[in-house]
């Protein structure tokens, strides 16, 4: 597999209908995650979803800025740093503030999709009455016999249905790869 190479459409070159159709097996298996990882990354994406949100706000926030011809924003975020290019040369404050709205856009836009995709897989468990314990625990940070008290149910009970409704949201943001192999 070290040998194949992939042509700018996918094809990949080296080998024949078989050899390709096994290599695209092994692709597929090697880069997806398994049900367990899809839940367990779905819980990481729900954790960090806050503060993802908090850094979208404060990137556009400065993004803003660098956009009225504000230079301020940028000695802030700045301060001590000297940028060179691959020649080495330094860059003018021109070039330096064109690269700093290049790197926030980047950002802005990487953490507008996830904020999206987060959101779109939270809007698929709104109607679940246990909706709540998914906010409670990953944007809360509360443990479930806290949820349990509040919801006046058992803290397995909480634990069962948070666990079902991470299970949801994977599917949504991982598709079929969420209820494939352990």
């Amino acid at each position: 597999m070290e040998n194949m190479r992939k042509s700018a459409d996918g094809e990949i070159y080296g080998c024949g209908a078989n050899e390709r159709s096994d290599v695209m097996k092994k692709l597929l298996e090697s880069e997806q995650p398994t049900r367990r990882e899809a839940m367990r990354l779905t819980e990481d994406r729900l954790k960090a979803y806050p503060i993802i949100k908090d850094r979208l706000a404060d990137n556009e926030e400065e993004l803003a800025e660098l956009n009225e011809g504000s230079t301020q924003a940028l000695k802030r975020s700045a301060n001590s740093i000297v940028r060179t290019s691959p020649t080495g040369l330094r860059l003018s404050d021109d070039e330096l503030l064109d690269v700093r709205k290049s790197e926030l856009r980047l950002r802005v836009f990487f953490d507008r999709r996830e904020v999206r995709r987060v959101e779109r897989a939270l809007e698929l468990i709104a109607e679940d009455p246990y909706a709540t314990v998914i906010k409670s625990f990953y944007f809360g940070r509360l443990k479930d016999s806290i949820i349990a008290q509040r919801l006046c149910c058992d803290r397995a009970t909480v634990y069962r249905n948070r666990k079902r409704l991470v299970e949801i949201m994977a599917h949504r943001l991982y598709g079929a790869f969420a209820q494939g192999r352990e």
